[in-house]
């Protein structure tokens, strides 16, 4: 070998910047032209400077109080731990689990101890995976070592996804035909719960629009709400379940209160068929995503698992399942099998390796009967005061909330009369520049399923006939009751966005629908007649 090229020592490449490799004449006739014309673009630039260290201490403030946000929320999440603990949830004598799981390692996450509790006491279980969760491309990307994985890696991904919960299921004392696996879109349910009811839905990162897995329940099924909600009631109907785990309508994630609607879409569609024995299921649900939770991170086997301190004000309805050590240790071993997961978020995971597991009863609540007149729809709040909000969202738990008041949910009220359903969205702040809100209803009745979607401050025109009036914390809208049919039970929610981004969202909410309306202001509302158990 020769002796060593300029920009090579010892074998290792050096980057010489090329105006070093300049003739050193050059470069100082080019500083004197360039000093020339300094003063006269000096003078032009000082604005610029100004305006950029202007930004750059803006964004560091921005920054700081974001952070100083942060540390508030996860230091109140962690005092939540050494408050009162909710109730100690008790199990019917016998037992036949549903659990409900949006992608494949909720179901260890959730519910791994119960699962280990039920089976080891003789009780059947039985996991429905709605998605492979084929839709995470960070962690497939890892796996296929491709910065960019293609649509047929991550259905590949996919497949890897459901062989590990199967490990993780028998670390958990499940057996392969335990487990059903729809294949339906991971980060796609809410599509099928809204656009996406009867027309297939394409997804965006596997580019295809049924069910690509073999080993699938229904293989090839297309992906509609429609379909889910058949897969949901099938197996519901077959398996007769005792009790049914769920995700829960508050939980962050689109999947999984978009699961929580199919499940109880499925059981209220069962019961008005007459296909439910009476009183059963009960429902539960859990939660896995909500905001800086759980804290600390990573396992910690000796502390209880509580509710999010936001949400500790619905405390009535959460409850604790203590478990034993060898529970722990199954569930901790099940959550360790999901390889493709604990790789890239291994601390979250690991943090739902507790003394307990957390549970909830969703209250059901109904529509307020108003009379006619009633609401005013002006912009001022009047008739809603007779209304309280059916459905309530904790106010600054996220860092984007709490910067942007105007975005940031604080409830959500629903009032009918004999000719509109009315919903109300109001907000920590007032109007705000850059801000939409979208608020959706479906409704069951006699005659199925009815949708109605509206979106304010979005390029989007609301649907011919529905009015509604945004003006300071209030979004009102008024839906002629027509459009939801002879409905007996609606799911509402509602969700803003900022400059395009998602920053809230309620989930949707079951509630009941009055059987009759009012027309005099002195007619008392009728008693509400029970939906699915619960």
């Amino acid at each position: 070998m020769g002796p060593a090229s300029p920009g090579i020592r010892d074998g290792r490449v050096l980057l010489i910047p090329l105006f070093m490799c300049v003739p050193t004449g050059v470069r100082q006739m080019r500083r004197r032209r360039f000093e020339q014309k300094l003063p006269a673009a000096s003078g032009r630039s000082r604005p610029a400077r100004a305006l950029f260290r202007a930004g750059a201490a803006a964004a560091a403030l921005i920054a700081l109080a974001a952070g100083g946000i942060a540390l508030r929320i996860q230091a109140e999440n962690a005092l939540q731990s050494a408050g009162p603990l909710p109730a100690s949830l008790r199990l019917p004598g016998e037992m036949r689990l549903l659990v409900i799981s949006p992608h494949p390692d909720d179901e260890a996450l959730g519910c791994g101890g119960l699962i280990a509790r039920v089976r080891g006491a003789g009780g059947q279980v039985r996991v429905v995976f709605l998605t492979n969760g084929d839709a995470f491309k960070v962690a497939a990307g890892r796996e296929e070592r491709k910065i960019r994985p293609t649509p047929q890696d991550l259905i590949e991904f996919g497949a890897e996804r459901q062989r590990e919960a199967m490990l993780a299921g028998m670390r958990l004392g499940l057996r392969p035909s335990d487990l059903v696996f729809p294949g339906f879109p991971d980060r796609g349910l809410t599509r099928l719960w809204t656009t996406n009811w009867a027309v297939p839905f394409t997804s965006g990162y596997t580019g295809v629009s049924r069910c690509p897995y073999r080993l699938a329940h229904r293989p090839g099924a297309a992906y509609t709400g429609q379909e889910l909600l058949d897969v949901l009631k099938e197996v519901i109907a077959e398996w007769n379940p005792v009790l049914i785990c769920a995700p829960s309508p508050l939980d962050d994630h689109p999947d999984h209160y978009a699961a929580y609607a199919f499940t109880t879409a499925a059981l209220a569609e069962l019961q008005m068929q007459g296909r439910l024995p009476e009183g059963r299921p009960h429902l539960m649900t859990y939660l896995i995503h909500r905001g800086q939770w759980p804290v600390p991170r990573g396992a910690s086997p000796s502390r209880p698992l509580v509710p999010p301190q936001p949400l500790a004000g619905e405390a009535a309805h959460w409850e604790l399942f203590p478990l034993r050590p060898h529970e722990v240790t199954a569930k901790q071993a099940a959550i360790e099998e999901y390889r493709s997961q604990t790789g890239v978020m291994g601390s979250f995971l690991r943090s739902f390796v507790r003394s307990s597991e957390l549970f909830a009863r969703e209250p059901l609540r109904a529509v307020a009967a108003l009379p006619d007149g009633a609401i005013g729809l002006d912009g001022r709040g009047t008739g809603w005061e007779a209304v309280d909000a059916q459905v309530l969202s904790p106010q600054a738990d996220t860092v984007g909330r709490a910067l942007r008041r105007g975005a940031d949910i604080t409830g959500l009220s629903v009032a009918r009369d004999s000719r509109n359903v009315y919903l109300r969205v109001r907000t920590a702040g007032s109007r705000s520049k850059g801000v939409s809100i979208r608020v959706e209803a479906r409704a069951l009745g006699p005659d199925g399923f009815r949708a109605v979607e509206v979106a304010a401050g979005a390029p989007e025109s609301p649907p011919p006939g529905i009015r509604m009036r945004w003006k300071g914390r209030d979004l009102e809208v008024a839906v002629p009751a027509e459009r939801l049919g002879d409905a007996s039970l609606v799911w509402v929610g509602a969700s803003t966005r900022y400059l395009g981004l998602t920053v809230d969202k309620t989930g949707w909410h079951l509630l009941e629908m009055p059987g009759r309306v009012l027309t005099a202001r002195k007619t008392s509302p009728p008693a509400p007649a029970r939906p699915p158990a619960g």
